[in-house]
């Protein structure tokens, strides 16, 4: 089983940028061969999920995180991280007698933050492989990429 994490989308969305990915997501859906789909089901899992500013409390000068520290006011802390990564898990976890095998994501502010999603929490013992646009790679935060 290959699930995949997908981040689709940041915050500020531009209509050309987001029907290219929409494109591109159709593209890789129908491209990837599956090892699940290979036996014998007749449906699968498929959720997209707004993560509604899905933050960790560390100052990253590369994104527009300054109401996610935790001297800010919204006093974000580790604690509300964890809580926060937890709940959208078990989210993900309750959409069925299996877990989805492609997750889609809106509102993630880099990659760090999918790794502790897919990392730290019940979606950990399902080896979902991230698949994340490249400003999260290198670096670009949710608002300083909407050119992308």
């Amino acid at each position: 089983m290959m699930p995949l994490i997908l981040v689709l989308m940041n915050i500020t969305i531009i209509n050309n940028v987001m029907t290219l990915r929409i494109i591109i997501l159709i593209i890789i859906l129908f491209s990837f061969k599956f090892p699940l789909l290979s036996q014998n089901k007749t449906s699968y899992n498929i959720v997209f999920y707004n993560c509604e500013n899905l933050f960790d409390p560390i100052d990253d000068p590369r994104t527009n995180d300054n109401d996610f520290l935790p001297n800010s006011k919204r006093s974000w802390t580790w604690q509300k991280y964890q809580k926060k990564l937890e709940n959208i898990s078990k989210v993900f976890l309750a959409t069925g007698i299996e877990p989805p095998i492609i997750i889609g994501l809106a509102e993630v502010e880099n990659y760090l933050v999918l790794k502790h999603l897919t990392s730290q929490t019940g979606l950990s013992k399902f080896s979902y492989k991230i698949l994340a646009p490249l400003f999260m790679l290198t670096g670009f935060g949710l608002d300083k990429s909407s050119n992308i």
